[in-house]
């Protein structure tokens, strides 16, 4: 079993340490939790026990034993990492004429938008977006700001940024965007 940072994984507890938990992947491999990327030792919540399974990322690959953490911030970053690694994906494999690497990398990308927190998705577009405003193709960047305007459907900036993003496209998008600024002015009132 390959261990890589950012990746997420379901841990079984082995032993409680004053520095940590261990734990134990599928698979035999051992881990450690340090007490700060425990979120039951910061608020005093009670410790999880041994047996326990525990959902977890991976924050450093090149120790041994692998640190993770057990944090939804932690989580959250690696989520979002993975999103912007899909997107670039995608920009590279669309850029390069006739690949054969285009079915995978795009389902791929819907696949981490998909499920992804509305913060996550806004994360990788603003990142992604900020490298080259054109690169990410205009179906992958629809996909992504509705499924994040779905999420946050009382999001005024996101409503209005989406709008604004459907708008620089063309005019087959053009009632979507003017319904998106309507739904906005709406909940302006």
């Amino acid at each position: 079993m390959e261990i890589l940072l950012n990746q997420e994984f379901d841990v079984t507890v082995k032993a409680i340490r004053p520095w940590g938990i261990e734990v134990e992947f599928p698979g035999g491999i051992r881990g450690v939790i340090d007490n700060t990327k425990n979120p039951a030792w910061s608020s005093a919540d009670q410790a999880p026990g041994i047996g326990a399974l525990l959902h977890v990322v991976v924050i450093d690959d090149q120790r041994d034993p692998v640190r993770l953490s057990a944090l939804d911030v932690d989580l959250n970053i690696a989520r979002t990492k993975a999103a912007i690694g899909a997107a670039r994906d995608l920009i590279r494999a669309t850029d390069d004429a006739g690949t054969r690497r285009m079915p995978d990398v795009a389902r791929e990308y819907i696949e981490q938008v998909t499920f992804a927190s509305a913060d996550e998705i806004v994360a990788m577009l603003r990142e992604v977006l900020a490298d080259d405003w054109m690169a990410l193709a205009p179906w992958a960047r629809n996909l992504a700001y509705r499924l994040a305007c779905l999420q946050r459907p009382d999001d005024l900036d996101l409503l209005r940024e989406a709008a604004a993003d459907l708008l620089s496209f063309g005019p087959d998008w053009d009632d979507h965007a003017e319904r998106l600024k309507d739904q906005a002015n709406r909940l302006m009132k």
